[in-house]
């Protein structure tokens, strides 16, 4: 019987010894994941960084839409005093016209497809910049107020999760500091 109240004793004492080295982390357990949500549909439609781009695009490809919409303009003008002459003209010199004509056009007609192809390659180049900086800016402010998870594609969600605005204004204000002249640029 001293035997089994040993062994007894001994499995009771390891039990013991047990629950004592596990000791469960209090602060582990206290420390709740922080949640917040993002629409960034939305960044990318009222970013700052959109309109800049945008008004940066416009400005680049102003003198190409300039030039397609003068030639348009003397191809219509050709095109219709071709229709005034073209009783007074000679077989030949009809001929001639609307030959420069149809050559007119299909350089206009690759002109246009080369702009829009070049419009759509920067237009494709910019959005990938702003949707780097609108990712960038998410990460800043999820950094910055110790969040663990940022969901993007969500039903609903309180305002105090939703981090949209924050990192709105953190774009804004990215924005304007790197437009702000540098010492050296304002020496010059």
């Amino acid at each position: 019987m001293h035997l089994i109240f040993s062994v007894k004793t001994f499995f009771q004492l390891i039990m013991l010894s047990s629950f004592l080295f596990i000791v469960p982390d209090v602060s582990a357990a206290e420390k709740r994941s922080t949640i917040a949500v993002v629409d960034v549909r939305l960044l990318l439609q009222t970013a700052p960084q959109t309109a800049e781009a945008t008004r940066i695009l416009k400005e680049r490809f102003i003198p190409q839409e300039k030039e397609l919409e003068d030639e348009a303009l003397a191809i219509k003008n050709l095109e219709e005093r071709l229709v005034r002459d073209k009783a007074k003209l000679s077989k030949e010199e009809r001929i001639t016209r609307e030959r420069d004509l149809r050559q007119r056009k299909r350089e206009r007609n690759r002109a246009l497809e080369d702009y829009r192809e070049d419009v759509r390659l920067e237009r494709a180049a910019a959005l990938d910049e702003v949707q780097r900086q609108v990712l960038d800016a998410i990460e800043s402010v999820r950094a910055s107020k110790n969040i663990d998870v940022v969901i993007q594609d969500y039903v609903a969600a309180s305002p105090e999760v939703d981090i949209t605005n924050d990192v709105l204004a953190l774009l804004g204000k990215l924005l304007k500091d790197s437009q702000r002249p540098t010492i050296e640029g304002a020496a010059n």
